[in-house]
Formats: structure tokens, sequence, C-alpha cells
């Protein structure tokens, strides 16, 4: 059993992974033994999010250094063609993982906490392609939505919706 998959109950019925922090201060966790890490641009990052929905699992946003890490099973076979600014972590590079309760701030902070599903390295390469998910482009998800972390994140508009002319 992995670190990924042994999980601990909390308050809230909510079950995390052992990396995650119980104390009040950031930990340092090592890519590559609990987790797969891959760092995204906070402007790639928040629509990804919108369009990953509920099939997101653990993500860290750190506004200071405007990256956001999503958090996938160890050993998470991925894709290597990546969009521009986004990068896989070296197996064993070390990264804040804050306490559950930091859900805002300057600092990393949880956008999505554990114990809420696994995001799919398929489903994430995809997005950040710009691929979109087809449930990312249903009408109910047309209008401007909160993100986790509580920044105002636009969907993507509906392939079926039909621009106007514009008047001459």
């Amino acid at each position: 059993m992995t670190a990924w998959t042994h999980a601990r109950s909390l308050a809230g019925g909510r079950d995390t992974p052992p990396w995650m922090s119980g104390s009040s201060e950031t930990l340092r966790a090592r890519c590559g033994e609990d987790f797969t890490a891959v760092r995204v641009p906070a402007d790639l990052a928040r629509p990804a999010l919108t369009a990953l929905g509920p099939r997101t699992g653990p993500v860290l946003a750190n506004r200071t250094t405007r990256t956001w890490h999503f958090l996938l099973p160890p050993g998470s076979v991925l894709p290597d063609d990546w969009p521009y600014g986004v990068r896989v972590m070296p197996e064993g590079r070390p990264i804040g993982i804050p306490p559950l309760t930091t859900t805002d701030g300057p600092d990393v902070h949880c956008a999505v906490p554990p114990g809420r599903g696994v995001t799919s390295p398929a489903d994430l390469h995809r997005v950040l392609k710009g691929r979109l998910l087809p449930a990312a482009l249903s009408p109910a998800r047309t209008e401007p939505q909160n993100s986790p972390a509580g920044h105002r994140v636009a969907s993507p508009p509906s392939p079926n919706r039909a621009r106007s002319p514009r008047p001459n």
C-alpha cells in the first residue's frame, strides 16, 4: 500500500494521505515518493481546475510564485509534451505541503484539499493542451464560477453558442 492509498480520516469524514500536514506548519514532502507533482503556471491552472471540475484531486496554489501543483498518485504515467511553462517535478524534489486548514493566502495553500478524488494525468494533460473535457463544455458550466481557492474563474464558452456578428 502506498502513502497515497494509505489514508487517515479527519473530522468531516474526509480521508487524507499521511503526507498531508497534520500540524499548523507547512512541511516538506518529496515528489515521486508520496505523489507525482505537476507544476502549472496560475494562468493555465485556474481554467484547468474549472475544466476538470469534480475530477480533481489535491491541488496546491501559491500566489507569491504564481504556480500551482496538481498532485497525482506516485508513479503516474505522464505524457512528455506538456505546454510551455508546465513542469513535472523531478523525483526527490521537495515541495511545501500546507496544513489542511490553509485554503487561502499569498503563500502555499490548498486550492483543492486531499480526500476529494484523484486527478487523471491524461485529463490534466488534455485540458492543459487546450482540449477541454466534454463536461467542461456543457451549458451548465458557461457562467463564471468561483474556484476552490475562492478566485473568480471564467468557464470556457460553449461551442454551441454562435457569436453574433459585429455591427458595422
